[in-house]
């Protein structure tokens, strides 16, 4: 009957204890009325709570003994050592999951025995309670079973005590996340970022220093962007190298940040003893920090950096990594509006340069543009720009500011003046790259070859020096050399690029003169060439090919497949109308200068005066009327071919000239003072005899001897009958169509009176004969040629008729009918001269002309008598 009260009374402190521990919603709370309730209820003298941390033999105090150090209190301390559950009581009851009591005795506290129950939240191990005894008995059966219902009810107070602290430490990461992003949303540069990370983020995540590092943009490199309390910072040597100095990404530390997904701590004491550690991370050992973390900052799924944090005290990363993404958003829009105002700025220079270029017109106003731009703005400090010379291989100074301190230097004068090969390991660099470079001047002197201007640099004291080709579109033009103020690479790309333009400009208007004089000289020679082609291509439709296939022919034909394809001279002889240049034209289009013109000078239609300025051509003003420049017909027929018609009938003073040109390949324009080379092949015609010409003193020998290179002969059309039906047939072909008739036959009669005809004119005369004869036919057969001459005279009377002397031959017979009758006498009163009506100087002259010789006999016409002729009286 005694148990039943005590029963009914447990029953009821546990229910009443029930009841509240489901009320404890904070660690005070709870221990509260675990130290009081459960004091009265088991009698012990004191109960603990450790935690045990997740995924190591580490453990931590429910409620810490003292708020200050949040340390153990002494009674836990019976069990556990600096939270380490190894080789400690608790151990075997965590493993075991099973209660575990243990005999101690602690004097100070008078404590005999321990009670430790393990409890679990969701088969998840959660900690262990500890109740602290004096007295050995005070665990008896009867109330292990108690405690034991208690424990649970303990577990899961704690976890709920847990739960909530989880969520109230969630919502105050959530509330400071959101406050510092409303202060990141008015961040509009990176001071604003730094005051913000100071005062905002220090508070939330207690005392530190931090230093963002951020991804250069070539993503090789990273470099310090805001450095926490630089004042202090600057009190160290190392500052301003750490603080400009450019780091590779792949230096051990950098990349393996950017590598993890969460942050990495290094201990700076263990790094310190390390080889090739980064300046940075020395640094920071050297102000007196021990350890370093790095989170990777991260925007727009690219890294952009890394948020270093020196700090003595545990990091919430959660929140620290909710930070980082507030931080690098903040980051990514500074750099963005760094980046439009920078773009800006960068065109408002490139369009007040452009416009500077457009007005561009010697090298003073380069000169002026660039002072205005590049160093007016602060972007190089002093410059030259060398061109490239017309060799390809060499360089010459263009432009430099003549207000430049170097300029007064007596070793600058020779590098002025000076040539440079673009093959000295530096102008060849430039132009082998696509960008400007940025070259160290103390590397360039550790080399053998080392370049004069190089050695100049130096002597000046320049560290780095900014060069770049010149370009204008795939053509190099130039380079320049800078020594920087400030270094972007892009804008200086870009403003090298309208210096090209300006020095191409310049060029353009500096040969402007010339090349206008040079369009006129085209000008005249395509309008030269175009007659050549027009008449080329009446030629191709009048003669489209060489008719004949009589023995005669077949020789010529021979002979021009002998020498077409040479570049050797050729002499065509034969009568008038034979087809002489006809002969030339195929020769030319045969050969490999078929490509080219073939000019044509026709020697016997021009005045002797004007032969030479069509043969050689004239510079303005040369003689009256020479108001333009003339290309002559040599220049016109370079790389082609010349032909010389009737080469007989040129004068003598114009031979030497043509003789000259022919032999040394160079001619020169009439009133000129240069030589012009030319390459033109010769092709020579004539109907004279040139060897009697010769021998009459009318035609150079040397002359001669040089055009009779490869003669061919043509035969004349009496020699070659076997052709006249082929012809005639061919001709009436051509003008009948070009008459609009039918006419395509001749009658046998006809053609009989054309093989019967001497055709003194040749082809030409068959060709015109049948033209007429197609205009008089009204049929489709030509009946009757109309030949020149009686039907009814033979061939003889037709041959002697038809035949027609020249005025010289004339005046040559009647003089020697003359002087046969004067018996070969010329002065005097019934001499030759008295008889003509002429002075006898004159009659004197014109036998030398005629080539009638003195000493020469002549028969009377009547009786025996002979006389010689003679000057005598």
């Amino acid at each position: 009957m005694t148990g039943e009260p005590r029963q009914s009374q447990s029953d009821t402190l546990l229910l009443s204890f029930s009841a509240e521990i489901a009320l404890a919603q904070t660690r005070p709370t709870l221990m509260v009325l675990l130290r009081n309730q459960l004091k009265a209820m088991f009698g012990f003298s004191h109960c603990s709570i450790l935690l045990v941390e997740e995924g190591n033999m580490k453990c931590r105090p429910f409620l810490p003994g003292s708020a200050e150090t949040k340390s153990f209190d002494p009674f836990e301390s019976l069990i556990c050592r600096d939270n380490d559950l190894n080789n400690s009581p608790i151990t075997k009851a965590i493993q075991t999951v099973e209660p575990l009591f243990i005999e101690v005795n602690d004097a100070i506290n008078s404590i005999k025995r321990v009670a430790i129950f393990p409890f679990v939240e969701k088969e998840s191990l959660l900690g262990a309670i500890s109740f602290f005894s004096k007295t050995p008995d005070v665990f008896d059966r009867q109330k292990m079973s108690l405690i034991t219902g208690v424990v649970k009810l303990i577990s899961i107070a704690v976890s709920h005590v847990l739960t909530i602290e989880e969520s109230e430490k969630r919502e105050k990461e959530k509330s400071a996340l959101l406050e510092l992003s409303k202060d990141m949303a008015t961040i509009n540069n990176k001071s604003d970022l730094s005051v913000v990370i100071s005062t905002k983020l220090r508070n939330l995540l207690s005392s530190f220093g931090f230093v963002i590092g951020l991804i250069d943009e070539n993503t090789s490199t990273h470099y310090a962007y805001i450095i926490d309390q630089e004042e202090f910072a600057n009190q160290f040597p190392d500052f301003e190298i750490v603080k400009t100095q450019r780091y590779p990404i792949k230096d051990g530390y950098f990349n393996r940040v950017l590598a993890s997904e969460e942050p990495v701590k290094f201990s700076l004491d263990n790094i310190s003893a390390q080889s090739d550690v980064p300046a940075y991370i020395t640094f920071w050992r050297s102000m007196g920090f021990t350890y370093t973390m790095g989170i990777k900052l991260r925007a727009a799924n690219e890294d952009i950096g890394v948020l270093w944090l020196y700090s003595e005290k545990p990091v919430n990363l959660s929140l620290l990594k909710g930070v980082c993404a507030q931080i690098s958003i903040a980051i990514s829009n500074i750099l963005s509006n760094d980046d439009i105002q920078r773009r800006e700025r960068e065109k408002s220079i490139l369009l007040t340069f452009s416009n500077d270029i457009a007005k561009v017109r010697s090298k003073t106003d380069l000169a002026v543009a660039i002072n205005r731009t590049l160093k007016g703005l602060s972007l190089i400090k002093i410059y030259i720009l060398r061109i490239i010379d017309e060799d390809g291989i060499t360089t010459t100074t263009y432009i430099y500011d003549p207000n430049d301190s170097f300029v007064t230097d007596p070793d600058f004068q020779p590098l002025r003046n000076g040539k440079y090969a673009i093959k000295d390991g530096l102008h060849d660099r430039l132009l082998a790259s696509q960008e400007p470079l940025l070259i160290k001047v103390k590397e360039i002197m550790k080399r053998k070859d080392i370049p004069i201007y190089a050695q100049f640099w130096n002597k000046l004291g320049i560290d780095t020096i900014l060069g770049s080709a010149l370009r204008s579109g795939d053509t190099n033009i130039g380079f320049i050399w800078a020594m920087p103020d400030q270094v972007n690479m892009a804008m200086f790309k870009a403003l090298c690029a309208q210096i090209s333009i300006a020095i191409s400009n310049i060029v353009a208007n500096e040969r402007i003169e010339h090349q206008l004089t040079e369009i006129s000289n085209y000008k005249q020679r395509l309008e030269e060439e175009n007659f050549y082609l027009q008449e080329e291509i009446t030629g191709a439709n009048n003669n489209s090919e060489i008719i004949g296939a009589g023995a005669e022919m077949q020789k010529v034909f021979h002979m021009m497949s002998q020498v077409a394809f040479t570049n050797s001279t050729v002499l065509l002889l034969g009568e008038t109308g034979t087809g002489k240049e006809l002969v030339a034209r195929a020769i030319h289009n045969n050969s490999p200068r078929k490509d080219k013109l073939m000019v044509k000078i026709n020697c016997a239609a021009l005045p002797a005066n004007l032969i030479e300025s069509e043969l050689f051509g004239h510079e303005r003003g040369s003689f009256t009327g020479a108001f333009d420049r003339r290309v002559g017909k040599f220049e016109l027929a370079h790389k082609g071919t010349l032909f010389l018609d009737e080469i007989g009938e040129m004068p003598l003073e114009l031979q030497v000239k043509l003789l000259r040109a022919l032999q040394e390949r160079e001619i020169e324009r009439v009133g000129g003072k240069t030589t012009i080379k030319v390459d033109v092949r010769i092709i020579a015609a004539t109907n004279r005899k040139l060897l009697k010409e010769v021998a009459a003193g009318r035609f150079r020998s040397d002359l001669y001897y040089r055009l009779n290179v490869f003669p061919i002969t043509l035969p004349p059309l009496r020699n070659r009958k076997e052709d006249i039906s082929v012809l005639t047939s061919h001709f009436i072909g051509k003008y009948s169509r070009n008459a609009g008739k039918k006419v395509n036959n001749i009658s046998h009669y006809a053609l009989e009176g054309l093989l019967a005809y001497s055709w003194p004119g040749n082809i030409r005369e068959l060709e015109h004969l049948v033209e007429r004869s197609v205009l008089l036919t009204n049929g489709g057969t030509i009946k009757d040629m109309h030949l020149p001459v009686a039907e009814n005279e033979d061939t003889a009377d037709i041959l002697k008729d038809s035949y027609v002397k020249t005025i010289d031959e004339n005046e040559r017979d009647h003089i020697l009918e003359v002087l046969k009758k004067c018996k070969g006498k010329v002065s005097g009163s019934h001499g030759a001269a008295a008889l003509l009506g002429v002075p006898v100087s004159t009659l004197n002259s014109k036998m030398k002309k005629l080539d009638i010789e003195k000493g020469r006999s002549f028969h009377a016409d009547k009786g025996g008598d002979h006389g010689n002729v003679t000057d005598d009286s």
